[in-house]
């Protein structure tokens, strides 16, 4: 987000693991909000910060959250929405950024039915789904997009398609059908997509744009 906007702020979870302190871009702490834990992470693989905090409630056990998913306003540490797993058959969720939209994964069966799951790790056998960060509005239908094989398996979108990178090969799926739409392999490059453009890294040249 940027200074000024009225939801500008971090998230961070409290030292206890109990719940998340909330602070201004300038280090100010501004608020404090028990039961809840930042859910969607952002790693090396150059997803946008969502521009409000995502946070996940937390279960039982402590350094896992629950079925109920959400975004907090940090001035103030209030939640402005929340999402379920009971809304989408789904026994547990878990967040991950898709380039600027949210994505869900929905497990949706086998395994424990405790609802809870890791933080910012998508489970393997439920599809995804992309939410507006900050209102919680539905932005596609639930995509099966197969078993991931890392945690850090890239996720794009370009406002018409879910797009996945993993290592050499890009498959992208239309959001309102959740029909693989295309896929590329390239050979000795890890591809990567930021929104409608990919990127091939790796090969001789380095970094080369493939193309939109």
């Amino acid at each position: 987000m940027q200074p000024g906007n009225e939801r500008s702020g971090v998230a961070v979870i409290n030292p206890q693991g109990t719940g998340t302190d909330f602070y201004s871009l300038d280090g100010t702490k501004t608020g404090s909000l028990q039961g809840w834990a930042p859910a969607a992470q952002n790693d090396d693989t150059g997803a946008p910060a969502p521009p409000a905090p995502v946070l996940g409630r937390i279960a039982a056990d402590l350094g896992k959250t629950s079925h109920i998913v959400g975004a907090a306003n940090p001035r103030t540490g209030h939640i402005i929405w929340r999402r379920t797993g009971s809304e989408f058959n789904a026994v547990q969720l878990s967040a991950v950024m898709a380039g600027d939209l949210l994505g869900l994964r929905l497990r949706q069966g086998g395994g424990s039915t405790a609802p809870s799951t890791n933080d910012g790790n998508p489970n393997p056998d439920g599809p995804v789904q992309l939410f507006d960060p900050l209102t919680g509005a539905v932005r596609s239908v639930p995509i099966t997009i197969g078993m991931t094989q890392t945690t850090t398996d890239v996720l794009s979108t370009d406002g018409t398609r879910l797009i996945t990178s993993r290592g050499s090969t890009l498959t992208a799926y239309d959001l309102a059908t959740g029909a693989q739409a295309w896929q590329l392999q390239s050979d000795g490059q890890s591809m990567r997509s930021a929104g409608s453009n990919i990127f091939g890294t790796g090969g001789s040249d380095g970094v080369s744009s493939i193309g939109p």
